[in-house]
């Protein structure tokens, strides 16, 4: 069981890694913000396989829920920022 949960986090390190140069390499700044969001659903599985790991889920489970929520609000933070930079057009009568 546990050489699966070493399998299965070293493939989900993986994906966090091709995340990573997503963000890196992306051609614009939405497919950098997917990309960011992709790794950090990546990372959150991937701390709770080092939880079960290494026998301590309910301390990475709490962090890993908690970085989950920081995930989840990250792009909603950035769209708001990029609708905000956005000139306004101003109606001509």
């Amino acid at each position: 069981m546990n050489t699966l949960l070493l399998v299965l986090a070293f493939a989900v390190g993986f994906l966090t890694i091709t995340a990573v140069i997503g963000v890196a390499r992306g051609p614009t700044v939405l497919d950098r913000l997917l990309s960011a969001s992709f790794g950090a659903v990546n990372s959150v599985v991937l701390m709770m396989l080092i939880g079960f790991i290494f026998g301590r889920p309910e301390l990475f489970v709490d962090i890993g829920l908690s970085y989950a929520l920081l995930a989840f609000l990250f792009p909603l933070a950035f769209a708001r920022y990029l609708d905000s930079r956005r000139p306004v057009k101003q109606e001509t009568r």
